[in-house]
């Protein structure tokens, strides 16, 4: 990520951080790997930030030990793709249960992660083909999904997360600016924004 050798794993980019985003089970040390990229933050000149991207099934069953033992900076919820907890459930007459954030921010309030100043960012995909159809919900639903959970759960939101963002951007109207105007007209954003 710094450094002025001519073997860069991304050429002359300068990036601030990595996202860890197992879909599946994997037989790489993720709490390893976290702890020594930390380290390795520590000694930069700038700020890097380690995020996480769990599905939306509390606790994740790929990144669940990863965020209760390593110092992850955000955690960037797939509320999508998963079926009972999705975006698509927000509202509905058996929400929470279903549409499950606040067993997400009762884990932030209980301490459950290694970082108790992470924030949680609320995912959805910003197009119906950006992931599984039944998973996308409209720009609208999204922005008023997002002040709702700003305003209920103001310690641990930390934002939105789309994917991706070339759906976010090439969405009208714009699925990222859209969501960005919702919580700038709420109460509080992120400490990272």
């Amino acid at each position: 990520m710094e450094g002025s050798s001519e073997f860069r794993p991304f050429d002359d980019a300068i990036i601030d951080g990595i996202d860890l985003d197992f879909e599946q089970q994997s037989q790489f040390d993720t709490i390893q790997f976290a702890n020594n990229m930390n380290n390795y933050f520590k000694s930069g000149t700038r700020k890097y930030y380690l995020t996480a991207a769990p599905q939306c099934p509390y606790p994740d069953a790929n990144l669940g030990n990863l965020l209760a033992q390593s110092h992850v900076d955000m955690a960037f919820i797939q509320f999508y793709n998963s079926g009972w907890c999705d975006n698509s459930k927000y509202g509905l007459p058996h929400w929470p249960e279903s549409m499950n954030y606040y067993m997400w921010d009762a884990a932030w309030r209980n301490n459950s992660f290694a970082n108790p100043n992470m924030r949680l960012y609320v995912g959805s995909t910003a197009g119906s083909s950006a992931g599984n159809p039944s998973s996308y919900v409209s720009p609208d639903f999204f922005a008023n999904e997002l002040k709702g959970l700003q305003k209920d759960y103001p310690d641990s939101f930390g934002g939105a997360m789309t994917w991706d963002m070339s759906w976010a951007y090439g969405s009208s109207p714009n699925y990222a600016t859209n969501a960005k105007q919702a919580m700038m007209a709420g109460s509080k954003c992120s400490v990272y924004a």
